[in-house]
């Protein structure tokens, strides 16, 4: 501030600080055109270039700035240069212009630069720019200076009446931006008043890609390979979202399965914020088999005797594991001597309360009820189907054939014969 702190001058209904008042000359009452003028006379008389003192030069504008300005002035009556102050803090802003713009992940990988256009509306004075001054010449002597006037189109408020503007704006898309993310242009926005002017607010919108899913920095693909690549080796090609061909090659004698994951590293998409980070291409497999009919018999018998020629895996035993009757089960408890000890449960269910029967599978034939969270499932064995096998050559034998799931899915069979029916 170029001025001091000023006392109050203590009558009833008068500002607390008429400092602003006396630099202009006017009364406390004065109206704002009486204030225009005053101003408008100083500016030039004052005026460095004409030979005035500058520090009067900035008293002046600096009184102006808050005189001119109907709400600082009302504040400044009240509350004194600190009040004036505070409305310039306190200003709002409008609500931002939004946008929402469509991008593909091809836009994601490049980061382009998009040419957007947008209305925006603003009651700013066309004469001045929202200032509120303007520069005029000034004759002095043989020279011209310039100086400043409150503009007389908006009466140096700044603003007039309200209208909308066209804006074309070039931005730069962010690699790596996703679906949501918004990009924020401060100070383009809306112009009303006294308030700041407004942001614009982008909306990105990234679109789903035929090919490929999108997981973060990464991308995902599902490839669909024949029987004979799986086994025998591939090469295919895949136009990646950046715009590079992609040719993937199988590695010498390597196979591949349905569900099986492959990763290209660093062929994913950029990190925002970090782009010299960028994530994976992940690629699942579903291998074809050839169609019904296609192999005949002549086939099937040059097929077998490759096929069994290969060395395949252990088949795995799978085992649903589920709490029952002949279940056998391992205790997880604090208690040192019963901590890790192996049971059979003795019964289909459990009780009320929670609790399974046991039975300690050593020679002690110890029982007891423990509640479920006490027990961890170590295999299935039914002791009355384990009874009830025969030996292999005394079991009864039956050839059957698989037949075709119609629609590809299953329908099962319920539970309970009166499952499904209305009461």
């Amino acid at each position: 501030m170029l001025f001091e702190e000023a006392g109050s001058t203590g009558k009833p209904g008068e500002p607390i600080d008429d400092t602003y008042y006396k630099v202009l000359g006017v009364d406390v009452k004065a109206t704002r055109n009486q204030i225009k003028k005053a101003y408008n006379a100083l500016v030039i008389k004052n005026h460095p270039d004409k030979g005035g003192d500058r520090e009067e030069f900035e008293k002046v504008r600096e009184a102006w700035a808050i005189l001119g300005d109907e709400e600082k002035r009302a504040a400044y009556d009240i509350y004194g240069k600190g009040g004036a102050s505070q409305v310039s803090k306190k200003r709002s802003k409008p609500p931002p212009v939004t946008i929402t713009i469509d991008l593909t992940l091809s836009d994601v990988c490049r980061g382009p630069e998009r040419s957007l256009e947008f209305y925006y509306s603003t009651n700013a004075c066309s004469t001045c720019g929202g200032r509120g001054t303007v520069d005029t010449q000034v004759q002095i002597g043989p020279m011209v200076g310039i100086a400043q006037q409150a503009c007389g189109t908006c009466d140096g408020k700044g603003y007039s009446d309200s209208k909308m503007v066209k804006m074309t704006k070039k931005v730069r898309i962010p690699k790596g931006i996703a679906s949501g993310q918004k990009i924020r242009l401060s100070g383009e926005g809306h112009q009303l008043g006294l308030d700041d002017r407004g942001d614009v607010e982008i909306i990105c919108r990234v679109a789903r890609d035929p090919m490929f899913e999108r997981r973060g920095a990464d991308l995902a693909i599902k490839k669909q390979l024949s029987l004979k690549d799986a086994l025998c080796g591939f090469a295919f090609k895949i136009k990646h979202p950046s715009g590079t061909m992609l040719t993937v090659r199988s590695k010498a004698g390597e196979m591949v399965n349905t569900g099986m994951f492959k990763k290209l590293t660093g062929w994913g998409l950029p990190q925002k914020g970090a782009y010299d980070v960028t994530g994976n291409l992940f690629m699942s497999f579903d291998v074809l088999l050839p169609v019904p009919g296609s192999i005949t018999p002549e086939k099937s018998q040059s097929l077998a005797k490759i096929l069994e020629t290969l060395t395949y895996p252990k088949e795995k035993e799978h085992k649903i594991l589920t709490f029952g009757k002949g279940a056998r089960v391992k205790l997880n408890v604090e208690h040192e001597e019963m901590n890790g000890r192996l049971a059979t449960i003795l019964a289909d269910e459990r009780s009320p309360e929670g609790f399974w029967p046991i039975q300690f599978d050593d020679d002690s034939g110890q029982a007891f009820a423990i509640p479920e969270s006490y027990l961890e499932l170590v295999k299935i064995e039914s002791v009355e189907i384990k009874s009830s096998i025969k030996d292999e050559d005394d079991a009864d034998k039956e050839d059957v054939t698989l037949e075709d799931v119609k629609g590809g899915m299953p329908q099962f069979t319920p539970g309970d014969a009166d499952e499904g029916r209305e009461e």
